[in-house]
């Protein structure tokens, strides 16, 4: 047991420093120093897309904080913090929502590429599948073995984000960071497989789930736009994100 939660701390340490790694460069050094990043002000960006920042920030915070409580045997006010986080993932999907659908509405700025209608709806994908996880590790948190197998593919999926930023800073600017970002991020589920693998000799019917699941939607959704019901799905976010564009400010 001990050496399992030593995994999963070392685990949510190394999803932390791939979230500092990636929005060093892009968030936080920009806004320190007041330097721009992809061309703009980072300090001018709307107040959602801060909002979205931070809960996504402190959720892998709350997730090495989590582990480390477990680590301590301490686990009421690890359930205590549990409850709490429903509001972050709340927040997290709500700005993230709202910040997919109203660039997908808007247009390019001239000269730049299409990456809203382009990869748009495989970075909601990935909100959608980490609600869908987080509710299955909520589902089953009496059943810990599961519920923090479920908490790590919810921690991998929405870590796109950050790992296209980190594929950035290292290759350059490049339309293939987006989608290599979101399908890198599975690399942490298979890490917890090969874990499971290693210390029980088999590998969890909850990593399996999660990796099917996240790798087959994400490549669908990749695929999507270039299809007729992909441009009505994209006609249909649009016109959601036209009726939301007073909450982006």
């Amino acid at each position: 047991m001990r050496r399992r939660s030593r995994f999963y701390l070392i685990m949510a340490f190394a999803l932390n420093v791939v979230v500092l790694w990636g929005f060093s460069r892009t968030y936080f050094a920009p806004i320190l120093f007041q330097q721009s990043a992809f061309g703009g002000n980072v300090a001018d960006l709307p107040l959602i897309v801060h909002l979205h920042g931070l809960s996504f920030f402190l959720w892998y915070l709350l997730l090495l904080l989590q582990t480390s409580l477990i680590l301590m045997s301490n686990r009421r006010l690890h359930r205590r913090m549990g409850i709490a986080s429903v509001a972050l993932v709340v927040t997290m999907a709500v700005t993230g929502f709202i910040i997919v659908t109203v660039n997908v509405h808007n247009p390019p700025p001239p000269g730049a590429p299409p990456i809203w209608t382009l990869f748009g709806p495989a970075i909601l994908s990935t909100l959608i599948l980490f609600v869908g996880f987080y509710a299955l590790a909520l589902r089953n948190r009496r059943q810990s073995e599961t519920h923090k197998r479920y908490i790590v593919v919810a921690s991998a999926v929405v870590l796109g984000a950050a790992a296209f930023r980190v594929l950035l800073g290292v290759l350059g600017p490049n339309l293939w960071n987006i989608p290599a970002g979101i399908l890198l991020t599975n690399l942490a589920i298979v890490a917890g497989m090969l874990h499971d693998r290693y210390v029980d000799g088999r590998i969890h019917r909850a990593y399996w789930i999660g990796i099917i699941v996240c790798v087959s939607t994400e490549i669908l959704f990749l695929a999507i736009p270039h299809t007729a019901i992909g441009q009505a799905f994209l006609r249909v976010l649009a016109g959601i994100g036209a009726q939301l564009k007073f909450l982006y400010g």
